[in-house]
């Protein structure tokens, strides 16, 4: 999300703040006033950032009047999020969705317990195959 109102760290602008306007398509980094839209053009407007200081995060999406998205800045009891303008916004600052998600498969217990007992046996072995050499 946003940093707007961040301090230390957080104080510089984050990838989606460069997709931060006012409703007169003024790019706006600002705290001040209720008057911050998410918006890929600076002209349509695709959702209200929460941009008051009222308990929530200036990166979230303002709640109220609109259909309830994942990232509002208060939950809204017994609605179903959609995500829209989340997508876009990921999409907007770089990040490339997949058709599908493929799983990575992770080796088995069993497999990595049997993988560290050969190594074992073998490390016992060539440490017994070095004592009978010194020994001889």
């Amino acid at each position: 999300g946003s940093d707007v109102g961040g301090t230390g760290f957080f104080a510089d602008p984050a990838p989606e703040d460069l997709y931060r306007y006012d409703n007169t398509g003024v790019r706006n980094y600002t705290t001040a006033g209720d008057n911050a839209f998410f918006s890929i053009d600076g002209t349509t407007d695709l959702a209200r950032f929460n941009n008051v200081n009222n308990g929530g995060d200036y990166g979230d999406w303002h709640t109220g009047g609109v259909t309830p998205q994942v990232q509002d800045a208060f939950a809204t009891p017994g609605a179903h999020p959609v995500l829209g303008v989340e997508t876009q916004a990921l999409d907007v600052i770089g990040y490339t969705r997949t058709a599908a998600i493929v799983a990575t498969p992770e080796p088995s217990s069993f497999v990595m317990l049997g993988a560290g007992a050969l190594a074992l046996s073998g490390y016992g072995l060539r440490r017994r195959k070095r004592a009978g050499k010194s020994a001889a």
